[in-house]
């Protein structure tokens, strides 16, 4: 208590705001069948995208390129997925749509 008395009013108050969300939050994941353990493993280090699986290289320039088109991916196949359930994709969606196939060969020379 002693080191509460040495925080401001303000500190205290979203101290106890931070762990009330953590504590909600923990909540959450067991409700949503998350398990707990698996915040301690992290999975190994690789990327699936697209029906790509790439290993990591180690690097940290191909690494930082490799996450950015799989990012690119990951945007492509959710825009893939809006198109089939209907909705009309603007002309930049479009182009987006139209560069998988040259990111996918770019991941795969990174990856190599």
């Amino acid at each position: 208590i002693v080191g509460e008395q040495q925080l401001s009013k303000a500190a205290i108050k979203n101290k106890k705001k931070k762990e009330a969300k953590k504590k909600r939050s923990d909540e959450n994941d067991w409700r949503e069948g998350k398990d707990p353990e698996a915040f301690d493993n992290p999975p190994t280090p690789g990327i699936k995208s697209a029906g790509a699986d790439v290993q990591m290289t180690g690097d940290p320039e191909k690494d930082k390129k490799i996450k950015n088109i799989k990012k690119k991916l990951d945007a492509i196949a959710k825009l893939k997925t809006e198109q089939s359930a209907g909705k009309v994709l603007e002309k930049n969606q479009l182009e987006k749509v139209s560069s998988e196939n040259k990111l996918i060969e770019e991941l795969e020379a990174l990856s190599i």
